[in-house]
């Protein structure tokens, strides 16, 4: 019997959360390691290159893996042509990267940059293969397949030669090595395990149909990625490579809670969604239960980073990186609204509403852009609350055009979060209480204590708050056999 929708997407979900936590295992390991092995001034010039690369891959594909996925009726001509479209843009974008390294170097005033690039170029041509093989995995929900290459790429690539070859004295091109195998891996084994038979036949009606969404797609993308990379852009071009080191690892540090639940609900929720793109019933029991499940965790882990982000930073990168503290403070305290936003994303990629949302991002980009350069004046700590500030808004908007799509009042939205607040609030007073008391030196101590009284004081307001979370959990119950009952039959 084939699987349901219900099925698959939770399938999916439990796969990808799986993938998810071992690659942010193996990304704290690799950090860990590299931060005594290497300076922050290595991780700037490897950050500055990744603003660049991550701000010129988007043109490798202009959107046409997404548009793969969105639309449900794909022929052969449509992967013919997507095929050797992002080849030719990822050679185009290999050639135009090369040849501007040198003026980059200069413009960023990081001579390092200029060899760099020209290496990092080259991975474009691996990405434009990538981008299409991915795209008809997820088309097929074919989770488990995509989490073992991901995971295995990173392992072996990123982790396992990363480290080595900065452990051999490589400094930062020990992360160039590290990330040029990971990509090389991630090609070979998508393009194979995706199956792809193609012809080299090009079809201008067919990429027209799918840039038709896909163009849309990445006019979004594009100020994603400006969003994304802005501030990291501001910190390389006006506090210099080392700053721009120990701001990456402060956000990587942030980032790592959200990316263990947003990465894996997003990639899955938007094939799921642009299935049942027309039935909001289904949409919007869905998105109330993950914006509920959201709330509930973020208050804790906020009151967590922002009162012990001193000895996350000893513990996990070492004294040498106390610097980035405040900076890490400052983040903490948009948590919720930069994991939120990530249910947002597929749900209005699924339905379509790209314009608004284009308009959406490039207040966002620009907001990030404007905000960091102001608060650059004021070293880290400006630039993480202009970027605080950006990503609020940002889900304010986001959120609003969710809420009408889906029919949803405001009062209902807010209700959701009342007992997620209440939990915050009693979380924020024991973690200022234990602050205050300053009882142990020893940080490794220190953290550990404070994770066994996150984990005893949550299990406890659990069971306090059981009689309201179990009526919400109710509610979902009792709608799934209606939403679901006739899926097979469709």
């Amino acid at each position: 019997m084939p699987k349901t929708l219900f099925q698959q997407t939770f399938s999916g979900l439990n796969w990808t959360l799986f993938g998810t936590f071992l690659t942010s295992i193996f990304n704290l390991l690799v950090l860990v390691v590299l931060s005594r092995l290497l300076t922050p001034n290595d991780f700037g010039i490897v950050g500055a290159a990744l603003i660049v690369i991550n701000l010129s891959l988007i043109f490798t594909e202009i959107g046409v893996g997404p548009a793969l996925i969105h639309y449900q009726n794909i022929t052969k001509e449509h992967i013919d042509s997507s095929v050797i479209f992002s080849i030719g843009m990822g050679l185009i974008t290999t050639i135009i990267i090369y040849l501007l390294s040198p003026t980059i170097s200069r413009y960023f005033g990081i001579p390092e940059l200029n060899s760099v690039l020209k290496v990092l170029s080259f991975l474009f041509l691996l990405k434009s293969l990538t981008a299409i093989s991915e795209s008809l995995l997820i088309k097929r929900l074919e989770f488990k397949t995509i989490t073992l290459i991901r995971l295995f790429s990173y392992g072996v690539g990123y982790t396992f030669f990363g480290i080595l070859f900065a452990f051999l004295g490589f400094s930062y091109w020990g992360l160039i090595i590290g990330t040029a195998i990971n990509f090389l891996l991630e090609t070979l084994l998508f393009t194979y395990f995706s199956r792809i038979k193609f012809d080299f036949k090009f079809s201008i009606f067919h990429i027209k149909e799918l840039l038709g969404y896909g163009s849309s797609f990445s006019i979004n993308k594009i100020f994603a990625n400006i969003a994304l990379q802005g501030d990291n852009f501001v910190i390389a071009k006006t506090l210099g490579s080392t700053s721009l080191g120990l701001y990456t690892r402060a956000y990587q540090i942030f980032t790592f809670p959200i990316n263990l639940f947003g990465q894996a609900i997003s990639k899955v929720l938007f094939s799921s969604f642009s299935i049942i793109q027309n039935d909001r019933p289904k949409i919007s029991v869905i998105y109330q239960t993950l914006v509920f499940s959201v709330a509930m965790i973020s208050g804790p882990i906020t009151c967590f980073l922002y009162f012990f982000a001193e000895e996350i930073v000893s513990v996990i990168l070492g004294n040498q990186w106390l610097e980035l503290v405040p900076a890490l403070q400052i983040l903490a305290l948009s948590f919720y609204f930069r994991l939120a936003y990530k249910l947002v994303d597929p749900l209005i990629n699924a339905f379509g509403n790209l314009n608004r949302k284009a308009v959406y991002q490039f207040i966002y980009a620009s907001l990030i852009l404007g905000l960091g350069y102001l608060g650059s004046n004021y070293g880290l700590k400006g630039v993480a609350a202009g970027v605080g500030f950006s990503i609020f808004i940002y889900y304010l908007l986001v959120t609003s055009m969710v809420l009408n799509y889906l029919e949803l009042s405001l009062l209902s939205f807010l209700y959701l979060h009342i007992t997620p607040i209440l939990i915050a609030a009693f979380n924020f007073l024991l973690f200022f209480y234990i602050k205050s008391l300053n009882l142990f030196d020893n940080n490794i101590l220190k953290l550990a204590i404070n994770i066994i009284a996150l984990i005893v004081l949550n299990s406890l307001l659990l069971y306090l708050f059981r009689k309201i979370i179990l009526e919400k959990i109710d509610w979902m119950l009792r709608k799934l056999p209606y939403i679901y009952k006739n899926e097979l039959d469709e």
